[in-house]
């Protein structure tokens, strides 16, 4: 699968390529690549990305350049799924998630500005670990709502931060309050409506971040003037088969679980 760098991304998109998100590291031996020295860091830094995939497949993208294994058993290198880097002015960055592998064994030089983007989005994700872990020892808890117009579509938000992913309004619930405050207060601040919490839907743990989700289903009692923020960049009504990326496998579920009309599900997101 070749695309060239700095191409609108369209691989997985349902809509029309967007000139804001864009290729990088899809690469092909048919094809010439630029090649060249990074830093460790950078590769570090793409390492990490690179174990938390989006937008796996069912089958694994083999790499082009390896020579097959002496040894059958010994398998081919190969990957699956993406990694979306934000970059400045709304630019999205896409790339395979056998990027590190080109960098590291093939000698693969990425774009400029993806290797700043990575460091900024790297040095972003510390700031915010070190927040979230501020208190030692207590696990956090996030509220998410599930929230239907008329027609039966689900609202999602596109964050405006991190991986600028598409979730369903919700976040964390501070100290000293309920999850049923949380909800209603982090609904409001990201999409101008209030909300009365529903049913249960699920309980989602994420034992690798010692994170626990509750999602509930919620009505609209009342609407605000909205427009996009530091938090939200959009939001909108999607219906099942249509639903926005980039997502989350976590959110995803969720929203999977909305629509099948589950009620008091546990799953656990690795």
């Amino acid at each position: 699968m070749y695309f060239q760098d700095l191409t609108p991304y369209e691989y997985h998109h349902r809509a029309p390529p967007k000139d804001n998100v864009l290729n990088v590291g899809w690469l092909s031996r048919d094809y010439a690549f630029n090649s060249g020295k990074v830093s460790e860091e950078f590769l570090r830094a793409l390492r990490k990305l690179a174990r938390s995939p989006m937008n796996l497949c069912c089958g694994v993208h083999l790499c082009e350049f390896c020579p097959p294994p002496r040894d059958p058993r010994e398998g081919r290198i190969g990957g699956n799924g993406e990694i979306w880097v934000p970059g400045t002015d709304g630019v999205v960055y896409v790339a395979p998630a056998l990027i590190d592998h080109y960098v590291e064994a093939h000698g693969y030089s990425p774009p400029a500005v993806f290797v700043a983007a990575v460091m900024a989005y790297l040095s972003a994700g510390h700031r915010a670990a070190s927040e979230m872990r501020s208190g030692t020892g207590m696990r956090t808890l996030g509220v998410f709502a599930a929230i239907f117009d008329e027609t039966g579509r689900i609202l999602c938000v596109r964050t405006n931060y991190a991986a600028m992913t598409w979730t369903t309004p919700g976040g964390r619930v501070e100290p000293g309050e309920s999850p049923l405050d949380a909800l209603r207060r982090e609904v409001l601040e990201e999409t101008g409506l209030e909300v009365e919490p529903g049913e249960l839907l699920g309980v989602y743990a994420k034992p690798l971040q010692d994170d626990l989700v509750l999602s509930f289903r919620a009505s609209v009692v009342a609407r605000n003037p909205w427009r996009p923020n530091d938090e939200i960049a959009w939001l909108g009504y999607f219906g099942r088969d249509e639903l926005p990326e980039p997502m989350s496998p976590a959110a995803r579920a969720r929203v999977h679980d909305a629509f099948e009309g589950c009620s008091g599900i546990f799953r656990v997101i690795e």
